[in-house]
């Protein structure tokens, strides 16, 4: 049964950031990582489909992994489009295989292929679907950039699940949250599907699920009350997470982050190694205070004193408090003053309850180098009422 499309949340923040960024005059370049099966492929297809039936003289480009079907599979969504448009915008077009080809006076046309299969060409609209299990992005990014004008009118879309840390997708990402590229990241996170929920079949079994939620890392569910209140999810949103970890997701927890993340940082640490409970650190961030300072600690006559600077190396978080007693430590990590590799950092501690109040660490590529990270943690034990380092 054929029914209009009614757009999902995942999809309308697609298409808004995209409308977006064209009424700003820029050319529309958008990296969308989500969770699976929230709809960004139809969503992104009716955007493409629209503009190229209604902008003459407009070549529409969908480059698939390749994985069999999948090609297929989206060009399908098109002829879906194109079978079942109303009689007063319909539109005269010719099929061959997985080419849409519009007849004159539209003169557009929309093609799906596998990365592989790609033709010089060139093209205005540009969709790659799960982008991170392209064989190598890079190089179909490389040619796409020679066949996409940079012109405001044009738009390139990558979206995708998360593969793997440090992967090609990975990369442009880091570049684009950094600012470093023209496209705009957006993360669109599992809860925001409306369709991932599953409800009780009464208020009692409601109840007895909330008395069951875990509070610490070691459940095969996570810390789910952190979840609840740093995402403010209903009990339906957590009863269907758990149905998905023990069965679409074989009951690894790991597993579910990757292909459902809470936060795009989460989605890329599977295959990071790490001591540190990352889903949690990212679960944490929803509950954590204000926004921190940045600036530097400099001595004036005597008296250490904080300065908010933008491109300062220290991170005040909580200033020293006056009615604080139990006293503060610092530790250190010397990195080896390279350009490349991580970076020095150290951090300042309240005793009791254990709690991160400064940091100091280069940004932004910047390394501190040895001399100033020795002057900065002298300040910071002073500033601090003579932490111990």
């Amino acid at each position: 049964m054929i029914v209009p499309l009614d757009l999902n949340k995942t999809q309308v923040k697609i298409i808004e950031m995209a409308y977006k960024m064209s009424a700003e005059g820029r050319a529309v370049r958008i990296l969308e990582l989500k969770g699976r099966q929230q709809g960004s492929s139809t969503g992104i297809g009716a955007y493409c489909f629209l503009r190229t039936i209604c902008e003459a003289n407009t070549n529409s480009l969908i480059i698939t992994e390749e994985k069999s079907g999948s090609a297929r599979n989206i060009f399908s969504v098109y002829k879906r489009f194109a079978d079942n448009l109303p009689f007063e915008i319909a539109r005269d077009f010719t099929r061959e295989g997985t080419l849409l080809k519009f007849s004159d006076p539209l003169n557009s046309q929309i093609r799906v292929e596998g990365e592989k299969k790609i033709t010089s060409f060139t093209y205005n609209i540009v969709h790659c679907s799960e982008a991170a299990f392209f064989t190598s992005l890079a190089e179909t990014l490389a040619m796409l950039y020679q066949t996409v004008p940079d012109n405001e009118d044009t738009a390139i879309f990558l979206e995708t699940t998360a593969n793997q840390h440090g992967d090609d997708f990975y990369q442009e990402w880091i570049r684009a949250v950094e600012e470093k590229s023209d496209f705009e990241a957006l993360f669109i996170p599992w809860f925001d599907h409306d369709e991932y929920c599953t409800p009780f079949p009464n208020q009692d079994e409601a109840e007895l699920f909330k008395e069951s939620l875990s509070d610490n890392t070691e459940s095969p569910y996570g810390d789910e009350v952190v979840l609840l209140e740093a995402y403010n999810l209903s009990l339906e949103a957590l009863n269907w997470r758990r149905a998905s970890i023990r069965n679409r997701c074989q009951g690894s927890l790991d597993e579910f982050d990757r292909q459902y993340p809470s936060t795009w940082e989460t989605a890329f640490k599977t295959a990071a190694l790490s001591i540190f409970d990352m889903a949690r650190i990212d679960n944490l961030r929803g509950r954590s205070p204000e926004e921190p300072m940045l600036g530097t600690l400099f001595d004036l006559h005597g008296s250490v004193q904080f300065r908010p600077q933008q491109n300062g190396v220290i991170t005040m978080h909580t200033p020293p408090e006056v009615d604080y007693f139990s006293g503060y430590v610092i530790g250190a990590d010397v990195a080896e003053g390279l350009d490349t590799g991580d970076f020095s950092c150290a951090v300042v501690m309240k005793r009791l309850p254990m709690e991160i109040v400064c940091v100091l660490k280069g940004r932004d590529g910047r390394q501190v180098d040895i001399d100033e990270f020795v002057d900065q943690i002298k300040l910071m034990s002073l500033y601090y009422e003579d932490a111990r380092v």
